[in-house]
């Protein structure tokens, strides 16, 4: 599991510089550019993963693994951003009524929110994925 987290935080450096090359350098819309940069961070994750994190799984397909992967990721995307919908409001009451540390309610919920998603998102990812993307290693 080590592994897949050092590989998911290479993953989020990859993600946010080609994001900020995607909309800054080539002037892409913030949607088309992390769309693009999701796109890069989940090739990157695979390959890593396929290698480093999961090598005793490389017998399946590359083809299928990369497409199984990504769906996977699709899905952590998706319920990433179901669960901020979900959480983010409760975080932000909460942050305003108890006022912890000297960030704005606002920020604090925000990021309060981002971190149970990004959790969440772990979690599946790492299971769905060491299971059925890399099902050998079982």
């Amino acid at each position: 599991m080590a592994k897949f987290m050092a590989v998911g935080i290479l993953g989020f450096v990859v993600d946010a510089s080609t994001f900020y090359v995607f909309s800054r350098a080539f002037h892409l819309s913030l949607l088309v550019a992390q769309a693009c940069s999701f796109s890069v961070a989940v090739v990157n994750n695979f390959v890593w993963n396929r290698h480093w994190t999961f090598p005793e799984a490389r017998s399946k397909s590359f083809r299928r693994q990369l497409t199984q992967f990504y769906a996977t990721s699709v899905a952590g995307l998706i319920i990433r951003s179901i669960t901020i919908a979900l959480v983010a409001a409760p975080f932000h009451r909460l942050a305003a009524t108890y006022q912890f540390f000297a960030l704005p309610p606002r920020l604090l919920g925000d990021y309060a929110a981002l971190s149970t998603a990004v959790l969440i998102v772990f979690i599946w990812n790492y299971v769905i994925n060491r299971i059925w993307t890399f099902g050998e290693v079982i």
